[in-house]
């Protein structure tokens, strides 16, 4: 190296106020002028440099090069050489030139910045015997507005003042994305691997994506790349629930059932996070999309403004179990979902982000937005009035780093007064948190992780060969059809749109890996077959004939046929949901071609959600392969050769059409995956074949005490009864028998998967049933309860549903006693149940008999008590929800929104209540369109205002509008707030209640009287001196008057103050005899 000159990657570089990289790809610093700065001079610099001269020239004259501003002859400061902390480069204003100001400069070290270097490394920051923590603290304590919020962003700067670099993200959905030369790991797609059924396999996988997300950073590193697709935060895993096959995104996730996703999640989750001996974590994990979020991306509605209306009852039961899974397995981040959750945008919703999951679940990592979904709270649901308020309303929610450009707008905000400065350090804190438990500020030699290079990727064929054949799930094998024996055959015609095409193995979110083996590639290579090609249909979408003669002339000269059809990525993915389930096109009439021309057909599919077509039961074998990833077509010919016995199981109900599927829309779990649905599937969830058969037995329950905190252990044996040695995936199902609330039909409480039994060997299965497995939602204070009756255990190799299944089955009857809240983890409770005895019998299953259990003589039980009841309520709400059962289907979307809002509209021209049915999310009181309206004309006031009043204590109007407009929302509010009160005045008259402290707070405590009073069944006394208040009050009557012309939706209201939980006909008889 010269007295003078740095050798960069090219002759010429420009510097944009970032960094460049040395000939050994490290890089220099250049503390600059930000392009936000508001003066017009420091914006846009760009230096060049010159290789002949040595010197780094300015573009344009007049800018400053460093934080501070630069003058004629200061210098500009190049950290990054070890022993060199001082590298300076006088600046000369009349050339425009940076010249070398030392006899010589090294810039060899393997990274710009961190706390190897002074200054930096005298400070508590670079202090790694301190914990993270307070390590952050120290970091953030010295930041500026501006670096705060720069922070804040996803694609970001640094801090190159203080040694911080640009840190960013990646996509580990199956495989870390990359640029497309540094090559990773196509591994299956992530529903597929979870077609496994093993935890094993998903940690195993989570852990080599974790050392290829390392390798692939190390190297980007030392070339300056710092950012997406470089990162260490991974945005995976997706553990939102397929709910609906039609929705683009279902191939992302693990499947419909919530404690799949969650057990799969936490294996996934751990691995990825891995954590050295020395307490660095190899790669951030993020859970996503935070939260009710299963479509529609973009039929018949977009995810970006959609909203979705659920019950508490299936937003605790069936969207938010694998969420907490992820909280209980140490996940790093979140991801807050596009679409609104009953009126509140999940990005701005701090009943969500705060509440639940950092009050509740006790997490302490950070939440980064969907991309664009800050701006979206303002741009497309219309909740904010404005960007800045977008911003201000997610950062207090509770999310902390924003994908897009929406907190850019903080600046403004807290210039403004609406956010703090210590409000900015709460959030850059927990990244900063993170970013240090990473090791990216620390010495390189410090971080093991930091010796990873990308030639780990070789190192993980088979494991990607494993997880695609632990997929694959057999659905037909008429006569045992499979496997082949192919030797005995000299042809093969191969026929599919995916016969031969790499898009139909890969996936939405893939990597790019270094080879990818078609189903073609795998029978040319690894066979002495000949093999007969044709594709049949020009692609997935198979509209035309034209292929077909061409493919019945293979099948007809062959000795069986292979079709490979299916769907790919380019027809479903985000933003991109499915019409329809059914196989694309033609292909199930050229399937039933090839039937008619060969007497052996063997169907290979291809798909992320199912692809469903009867003709699969005309055929001779059919196989569900999934999104296989790079080793796709090797683990299809080892299936169909007998090389691996298949026991992957289906993830995902198939339905038969979407005839059996509720509208898109609908939230409403009625009818919806295998826990809900009445109708019988084409396949059940949990389904799958063996080329072995095996028998249970000796269904084992050590314990007979039951307490609210203990688990359900249970034992099983497996024998495999076959020829061949095989995998077979063991279920655990519980139904609720006596339920006197709605609750699934039945439920998946565990599973494993035994690997590689031999013929006639046995092997024991254990599990742990928790307390929580066994609850149902209560209707009056939605509290997670263990009710009195018969709860029956099933074990088996399939759901209890499946009357295709030919396995036995065991099964237990549980213990009577009166409904009890259960016991979840850090959340104190030490109640007991009263001992009773668990009484165990096997029931033997005949071959293709419904599962049910029957004919069991029960003992009774011993020391049996009623419990008290319960009457502390768990929730604040204004209006009790829905109690008709939650089975029966709306009719129309309408008549759903108005039954499941439970809102009341006082006055549409000047004001609009909105009402909370149960803590954590909100529920509008009118359409977004008229709300958009209302807003602009400002005689709205909006939820958030309105749930602020009631939750927060605080004066009923807290928001930054205009001058002008504020009087007139004051006025809104205490017009509500006066209807309000007049509910509750004859309680407080009659000192049934106290009088509120202040007025201010008569949202809040009129909202503790409706739950806590007016609601609770077990308070009759109180309700009938209401009833004679109501009838004696002359401003009730008014009150109530108003709300009689509101149409169906007084039927909410009317069912809240008069006798909760009546009748229509006994609401409506109360009212003519009261009003």
């Amino acid at each position: 190296m010269s007295d003078t000159t740095i050798r960069l990657l090219s002759d010429q570089k420009c510097v944009d106020i970032e960094q460049y990289g040395t000939q050994d790809g490290s890089n220099i610093w250049l503390y600059t002028c930000h392009t936000n700065d508001k003066d017009p001079t420091h914006q846009n610099q760009e230096w060049i440099y010159n290789a002949t001269s040595g010197t780094i020239t300015s573009v344009m004259s007049g800018k400053c090069i460093t934080a501070e501003g630069t003058i004629d002859g200061a210098t500009l400061q190049l950290w990054g050489c070890t022993g060199a902390s001082s590298q300076q480069w006088a600046y000369d204003a009349t050339g425009h030139t940076f010249k070398n100001a030392q006899s010589k400069l090294c810039m060899d070290v393997g990274s710009s910045a961190n706390c190897s270097f002074e200054p930096w490394s005298s400070f508590d920051y670079c202090n790694y015997k301190l914990d993270p923590l307070a390590r952050a603290e120290d970091l953030v304590s010295r930041l500026t507005v501006f670096e705060l919020v720069n922070l804040l962003l996803n694609d970001h700067d640094g801090v190159p003042r203080l040694g911080v670099p640009p840190f960013g993200h990646t996509e580990c959905t199956h495989g870390t994305l990359n640029d497309g030369q540094l090559l990773t790991t196509l591994f299956p797609q992530a529903l597929t691997m979870a077609s496994s059924f093993d935890h094993t396999l998903l940690r195993s996988i989570g852990t080599a994506i974790a050392d290829e997300v390392r390798g692939k950073y190390n190297v980007a590193f030392q070339m300056g790349k710092y950012n997406y697709p470089y990162g260490l935060i991974c945005w995976a895993p997706v553990v939102n629930v397929c709910r609906d096959p039609r929705w683009g995104r279902c191939q992302e996730g693990y499947g419909e059932d919530p404690y799949l996703q969650g057990q799969l999640a936490t294996q996934y989750v751990q691995g990825l996070q891995a954590i050295s001996e020395e307490g660095y974590v190899e790669a951030v994990a993020t859970c996503k999309h935070f939260d009710v979020h299963s479509g529609p991306e973009n039929i018949p509605a977009s995810r970006f403004t959609f909203d979705a209306l659920v019950s508490y009852r299936d937003w605790l039961q069936t969207f938010q179990p694998a969420f907490r899974a992820c909280a209980e397995a140490g996940v790093m981040s979140y991801m807050c979902s596009y679409n609104a959750i009953n009126g509140v945008p999940a990005c701005a919703n701090r009943e969500l982000l705060t509440d639940l999951l950092r009050n509740t679940w006790n997490f302490s990592g950070f939440v980064v937005s969907d991309c664009g979904a800050v701006e979206n709270v303002y741009e497309t649901h219309h909740y904010a009035q404005s960007e800045t308020e977008a911003a201000d309303f997610c950062l207090k929610a509770g999310c902390d780093w924003c994908c897009g450009n929406g907190f850019s707008y903080l600046l403004n905000a807290t210039e403004q007064g609406y956010v703090s400065q210590d409000e900015l350090r709460v959030s850059v804190t927990r990244l900063m948190k993170a970013f240090i438990q990473l090791g990216v500020l620390d010495p390189w030699d410090m971080v093991p992780y930091n010796k990873i290079d990308l030639s780990v990727v070789d190192e993980h064929k088979g494991l990607a060969l494993l997880a695609a054949l632990e997929a694959m799930v057999l659905l037909e094998n008429v006569n045992n059809t499979l496997p082949l024996t192919l030797g005995n055959y000299k042809s093969v015609a191969l026929i599919g749109p995916c016969a031969d095409d790499p898009d139909c193995v890969k996936g939405d979110y893939d990597p790019t890996p270094k080879y990818i083996v078609t189903p073609r590639g795998a029978f040319e290579s690894r066979t002495s077959l000949q093999v007969n090609y044709v594709s049949g249909c020009p692609n997935v979408l198979c509209t035309t004939t034209s292929g077909f003669a061409a493919a019945v002339a293979a099948a007809k000269q062959s000795d069986f046929v292979v079709y490979v059809g299916g769907i790919n990525r380019n027809y479903e993915g985000e933003g991109n949901d499915r019409a329809d389930i059914v196989l694309f096109g033609l292909q199930s009439t050229l399937i039933q071609m090839l039937k008619q021309s060969n007497p052996k057909v063997i169907v290979v599919l291809m798909h992320g959600a199912p692809v469903v077509s009867p003709v699969y039961s005309q055929v001779d074998a059919v196989i569900s392969a999934g999104y296989a990833g790079q080793e796709a077509g090797n683990a299809i010919l080892d299936v169909l050769s007998g090389e691996y016995n298949p026991a992957g199981r289906t993830t995902v109900t198939w339905y038969t059409g979407v005839g059996q599927l509720p509208p898109m829309v609908s939230y409403s779990m009625v009818n919806r995956t295998y826990r809900y649905m009445v109708d019988k599937p084409q396949y059940y969830f949990g389904y799958g074949l063996s080329y072995t058969t095996f028998q249970y037995s000796n269904l084992n329950i050590p314990t007979t005490t039951i307490n609210p905190c203990n688990q359900v252990i249970l034992q099983v044996t497996v024998a495999n009864t076959g020829k061949v040695a095989g995998d077979e995936v063991v279920q655990v199902y519980i139904t609720f028998k006596n339920a006197t609330v709605p609750a699934p039909f039945v439920s998946l409480v565990g599973f494993t998967r035994v690997v590689g039994l031999a013929p006639g060997k046995t092997a024991t299965a254990g599990f742990n049933i928790t307390p929580a497995q066994m609850t149902v939602v209560r209707d009056e204070d939605f509290a997670e309860v263990i009710e009195p009756g018969e709860y029956t255990i099933y074990v088996g190799g399939h759901q209890p549903m499946d009357t295709n299944a030919t396995e036995d089955v065991a099964s237990l009857v549980s213990w009577k006693n009166g409904a009890r809240r259960c016991c979840r983890p850090n959340n104190g409770s030490s109640d007991r149940l009263p001992v009773h005895r668990l009484l165990l019998y096997l029931q033997k299953m005949e071959k293709g008999s419904n599962r049910q259990p029957g004919g069991a003589q029960l003992e009774s039980a011993e020391s049996e008590t009623e419990l008290r009841s319960e009457s502390s309520l768990a929730v604040t709400s204004l209006i009790a929800p829905n109690r008709d059962g939650e089975r029966s289907v709306p009719e129309n979307c309408a008549e759903r929104e108005s039954r499941s809002h439970g809102v009341n509209e006082i006055d549409p021209t000047t004001s609009c209540i909105v009402l909370e049915p149960f803590k954590g999310l909100g529920h509008r009181a009118c359409s977004q369109a008229d709300r958009h309206d209302h807003n602009r004309k400002g005689k709205l006031l909006t939820a958030r205002a309105l749930l602020e009043n009631v939750q927060a204590s605080h004066a009923p109007l807290k928001r930054r509008e205009d001058q002008d407009k504020v009087p007139m929302r004051k006025m809104a509010v205490e017009k509500i707030n006066a209807v309000r009160y007049a509910a509750v005045e004859p309680l407080v008259r009659s000192r049934s209640i106290k009088q509120p402290s202040r007025r201010q707070d008569i949202g809040r405590f009129v909202a503790n009287v409706f739950v806590r009073i007016l609601c609770d069944v077990r308070h009759a006394k109180r309700k009938a001196a209401l009833k004679v208040a109501i009838a004696s009050d002359s401003g009730r009557k008014e009150a109530l008057l108003r709300v009689s012309r509101k149409g169906h939706k007084s039927e909410v209201m009317l069912n809240l103050v008069l006798l909760c939980g009546k009748s229509k006909e006994e609401i409506e008889a109360e009212f003519a005899a009261n009003v």
